[in-house]
Protein backbone atom coordinates (compact mmCIF):
# COMPACT_ATOMS: atom_id res chain seq x y z
CA UNK A 1 0.00 0.00 0.00
CA UNK A 2 1.19 3.40 -0.62
CA UNK A 3 2.70 5.38 2.11
CA UNK A 4 0.85 8.95 1.04
CA UNK A 5 -2.43 6.33 1.39
CA UNK A 6 -1.78 5.25 5.20
CA UNK A 7 -1.00 8.93 6.18
CA UNK A 8 -4.26 9.76 4.94
CA UNK A 9 -6.64 7.08 6.31
CA UNK A 10 -4.27 7.68 9.78
CA UNK A 11 -5.44 11.67 9.22
CA UNK A 12 -8.85 11.01 8.51
CA UNK A 13 -9.73 8.80 11.34
CA UNK A 14 -7.81 11.27 13.81
CA UNK A 15 -10.25 13.99 12.21
CA UNK A 16 -13.75 11.43 12.73
CA UNK A 17 -12.86 10.72 16.18
CA UNK A 18 -12.69 14.17 17.41
CA UNK A 19 -15.82 14.87 15.50
CA UNK A 20 -17.26 12.11 17.07
CA UNK A 21 -16.09 13.33 20.68
CA UNK A 22 -17.03 16.94 20.12
CA UNK A 23 -20.57 15.66 19.40
CA UNK A 24 -20.89 12.45 21.86
CA UNK A 25 -18.94 13.27 24.82
CA UNK A 26 -21.21 15.15 26.63
CA UNK A 27 -24.11 13.13 26.12
CA UNK A 28 -21.54 10.45 27.49
CA UNK A 29 -21.31 12.54 30.62
CA UNK A 30 -24.94 12.82 31.08
CA UNK A 31 -25.52 9.29 30.84
CA UNK A 32 -23.14 8.92 33.61
CA UNK A 33 -24.14 11.39 36.15
CA UNK A 34 -25.00 10.22 39.52
CA UNK A 35 -28.94 10.39 39.83
CA UNK A 36 -31.15 11.82 42.98
CA UNK A 37 -32.89 9.46 45.76
CA UNK A 38 -36.29 8.15 44.30
CA UNK A 39 -36.83 5.27 46.82
CA UNK A 40 -36.06 5.11 50.95
CA UNK A 41 -37.37 1.77 52.33
CA UNK A 42 -36.72 0.80 56.00
CA UNK A 43 -35.71 -3.12 56.76
CA UNK A 44 -36.66 -5.25 59.54
CA UNK A 45 -34.28 -7.19 60.82
CA UNK A 46 -34.44 -9.90 58.67
CA UNK A 47 -33.01 -7.42 55.69
CA UNK A 48 -36.84 -7.44 54.43
CA UNK A 49 -38.29 -4.12 53.03
CA UNK A 50 -41.24 -2.62 55.72
CA UNK A 51 -44.08 -0.93 53.93
CA UNK A 52 -44.22 2.69 54.35
CA UNK A 53 -46.60 3.44 57.24
CA UNK A 54 -45.84 -0.45 59.11
CA UNK A 55 -46.26 -0.98 62.26
CA UNK A 56 -44.18 -2.47 64.65
CA UNK A 57 -45.23 -4.00 68.09
CA UNK A 58 -42.27 -3.96 70.73
CA UNK A 59 -42.57 -5.62 73.82
CA UNK A 60 -43.16 -3.79 76.85
CA UNK A 61 -39.73 -3.76 77.87
CA UNK A 62 -37.95 -2.73 74.79
CA UNK A 63 -35.59 -0.44 75.34
CA UNK A 64 -33.93 -0.10 72.29
CA UNK A 65 -34.65 -1.07 68.17
CA UNK A 66 -31.57 -1.10 65.70
CA UNK A 67 -32.96 0.52 62.40
CA UNK A 68 -31.69 0.21 58.93
CA UNK A 69 -32.52 1.24 55.63
CA UNK A 70 -31.80 0.78 51.93
CA UNK A 71 -31.77 3.99 49.86
CA UNK A 72 -32.35 3.56 45.75
CA UNK A 73 -30.80 3.57 43.10
CA UNK A 74 -27.70 2.41 44.58
CA UNK A 75 -25.28 4.91 42.97
CA UNK A 76 -27.64 8.09 44.00
CA UNK A 77 -25.32 10.89 44.53
CA UNK A 78 -25.79 11.62 47.58
CA UNK A 79 -27.30 8.91 49.68
CA UNK A 80 -27.51 10.11 53.23
CA UNK A 81 -30.64 10.45 54.92
CA UNK A 82 -31.42 12.50 58.05
CA UNK A 83 -33.92 10.18 60.90
CA UNK A 84 -36.50 11.93 63.59
CA UNK A 85 -38.73 10.63 65.49
CA UNK A 86 -42.03 11.91 66.50
CA UNK A 87 -44.36 11.32 69.72
CA UNK A 88 -47.72 12.59 69.95
CA UNK A 89 -47.40 15.18 66.77
CA UNK A 90 -43.92 16.77 68.56
CA UNK A 91 -40.78 16.25 66.38
CA UNK A 92 -37.48 15.19 68.46
CA UNK A 93 -34.51 17.02 67.80
CA UNK A 94 -31.18 17.13 69.40
CA UNK A 95 -32.01 20.29 71.17
CA UNK A 96 -35.50 18.49 73.01
CA UNK A 97 -35.17 18.55 76.30
CA UNK A 98 -35.13 15.10 78.15
CA UNK A 99 -36.58 12.94 74.52
CA UNK A 100 -38.52 10.15 74.74
CA UNK A 101 -36.25 8.77 71.96
CA UNK A 102 -32.73 8.96 71.15
CA UNK A 103 -31.62 7.87 67.56
CA UNK A 104 -28.01 7.62 67.53
CA UNK A 105 -26.94 7.20 63.60
CA UNK A 106 -24.14 4.06 62.92
CA UNK A 107 -21.03 5.30 61.69
CA UNK A 108 -21.45 4.09 58.43
CA UNK A 109 -24.81 6.24 58.16
CA UNK A 110 -26.42 3.35 56.88
CA UNK A 111 -28.05 2.55 60.22
CA UNK A 112 -29.48 3.96 63.59
CA UNK A 113 -29.84 2.59 67.17
CA UNK A 114 -33.65 4.06 68.60
CA UNK A 115 -33.09 4.26 72.02
CA UNK A 116 -36.91 4.63 74.11
CA UNK A 117 -36.39 6.62 77.07
CA UNK A 118 -40.06 7.34 77.90
CA UNK A 119 -42.23 5.77 80.47
CA UNK A 120 -43.92 2.45 79.47
CA UNK A 121 -46.50 1.60 78.20
CA UNK A 122 -45.66 4.40 75.68
CA UNK A 123 -47.26 6.29 73.08
CA UNK A 124 -46.67 5.37 69.22
CA UNK A 125 -43.62 6.67 68.19
CA UNK A 126 -43.30 7.77 64.61
CA UNK A 127 -39.88 7.16 62.74
CA UNK A 128 -39.46 9.02 59.55
CA UNK A 129 -36.09 8.71 57.03
CA UNK A 130 -35.74 11.45 54.69
CA UNK A 131 -33.22 11.97 51.74
CA UNK A 132 -31.20 14.61 52.52
CA UNK A 133 -30.48 15.56 48.39
CA UNK A 134 -33.55 17.77 47.78
CA UNK A 135 -35.05 15.31 46.73
CA UNK A 136 -37.79 15.14 49.11
CA UNK A 137 -38.12 11.26 49.39
CA UNK A 138 -39.30 9.95 52.94
CA UNK A 139 -40.73 6.81 54.44
CA UNK A 140 -41.46 5.96 57.81
CA UNK A 141 -42.75 3.33 60.25
CA UNK A 142 -44.44 3.59 63.62
CA UNK A 143 -43.25 1.32 66.67
CA UNK A 144 -45.85 0.30 69.73
CA UNK A 145 -45.82 -0.95 73.06
CA UNK A 146 -47.41 -4.42 73.88
CA UNK A 147 -49.74 -3.51 77.02
CA UNK A 148 -49.72 -6.02 79.83
CA UNK A 149 -52.68 -7.47 80.40
CA UNK A 150 -52.02 -7.98 84.28
CA UNK A 151 -53.65 -5.05 86.33
CA UNK A 152 -51.24 -5.61 89.09
CA UNK A 153 -47.83 -5.46 87.46
CA UNK A 154 -45.86 -2.46 88.64
CA UNK A 155 -44.57 -0.08 85.70
CA UNK A 156 -40.90 -0.27 86.51
CA UNK A 157 -40.39 2.95 84.14
CA UNK A 158 -42.91 4.96 86.26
Amino acid sequence: MNKKLIVLIVALECVFSIFLISIFGPMLEMLHTPADVTEIHILDADGNRLARGAVIELDRDARSYELSWEVLPDDAENPTVSVTATVDDEEITDETENPAVRITMNADGEGARITFRQKKPARPVRITVSSTDGSAITTYIEFTFAISDDPNEIDPFG
